[in-house]
């Protein structure tokens, strides 16, 4: 028994030990201009024309004076409320796109010899968007969606008329008529969107949405 909890001891060392090699980027920050419709602005040395997003992200690099591993990258990171992806891998400590993120962001440095991944960043939490068109507003806080297996389903019971995407210029891109509480996206290109849906009784909620 006493060589079972020294082995599992000296198992733990170990690995905290490899884990530690892999430090992670400090002082990681977000933030995006909106390009206005009508409006043209420089994203990462282009010009781009609005309706647009351009997000920049900057970190400090890992301490490596403590680990014999050799830093090659960095992974970039976002969460939609429900599913991780990774947006780029990149060399510097900055990266700029002409791109709109809802949701958590965070960049890990990736390493060689030995190989592996380091924790997390500080995580940044970026909870909303401009669109050139208004969210619907209602006293009714209960409507809510999820984006399930390239669709998106309204999670209440309200019997609906029509569910409808817009993009940010307010130009309907997919529309769905038949009554169902969802709507197939898995054919819609990634952005920001705004879902309108209405009800049998003529109600109407309009949420942002970002498909990724």
């Amino acid at each position: 028994m006493k060589k079972i909890i020294f082995f599992l001891l000296i198992l733990h060392i170990f690995c905290s030990t490899i884990y530690a090699q892999f430090n992670a980027p400090a002082n990681f920050q977000f933030a995006y201009t909106y390009i206005m419709i009508g409006d043209a602005a420089l994203c990462n040395g282009q010009m781009v024309s609005g309706p647009a997003y351009c997000s920049s992200f900057t970190w400090s690099p890992p301490d490596t004076t403590t680990t014999t591993a050799t830093l090659d990258h960095y992974n970039l990171y976002h969460n939609d409320y429900s599913t991780s992806h990774l947006i780029a891998s990149v060399t510097d400590t900055f990266y700029i796109i002409v791109e709109g993120y809802i949701g958590y962001l965070w960049v890990t440095a990736v390493y060689t010899n030995p190989a592996g991944e380091s924790d997390s960043s500080n995580v940044v939490l970026n909870d909303d968007l401009p669109v050139n068109i208004e969210e619907e507003q209602t006293t009714d806080d209960t409507f809510s969606f999820n984006i399930v297996q390239d669709k998106i389903i309204i999670s209440e019971n309200h019997p609906m008329a029509s569910l409808s995407l817009l993009d940010l210029t307010g130009k309907t891109v997919l529309s769905e008529h038949s009554g169902l509480n969802e709507i197939d996206i898995k054919n819609l290109s990634k952005g920001i969107y705004i879902l309108e849906a209405i009800t049998t009784s003529r109600k109407t909620f309009r949420r942002k949405v970002g498909i990724y």
